[in-house]
């Protein structure tokens, strides 16, 4: 399972790439391409916790307060960051932000989900 979530947030993270550099004009040369890999990679992940936490679909039981809470602010942060930078990290305009956290939870809340659940329900069919 792990290898096919993984493979499925690759080619998923290659397209966001995509789109940063031709929707949005993100280029290395002024950093704002090393941001929004970053947020890329770090809503991907904060998603992927759903998706990982349960064996059936993600909506099948509810994350703890204390998981739901500590996963909210850190998109409240990681958001605050990214959009008045840091060194290391340029800003991004808001919209972008909300872009690739929209895109993530997307992809990972239904394609990820439904390709989880299913490779799950035909490795169990086998034993």
């Amino acid at each position: 399972m792990s290898l096919l979530l993984s493979t499925l947030i690759v080619i998923e993270s290659f397209g966001l790439l995509y789109v940063g550099l031709n929707v949005f004009h993100l280029n290395v040369a002024d950093e704002t391409l090393y941001t929004f890999s970053f947020e890329i990679l770090f809503y991907f992940a904060m998603f992927l916790i759903f998706n990982v936490r349960e064996r059936e679909h993600f909506w099948e039981s509810r994350p703890s307060k204390t998981l739901l809470t500590a996963m909210i602010l850190s998109m409240i942060a990681a958001t605050i960051v990214t959009t008045t930078g840091i060194p290391g990290l340029k800003p991004i305009p808001l919209n972008e932000t909300l872009f690739v956290a929209f895109c993530t939870a997307t992809l990972s809340l239904t394609l990820n989900d439904l390709a989880k659940f299913l490779f799950v329900k035909k490795t169990e069919n086998r034993w």
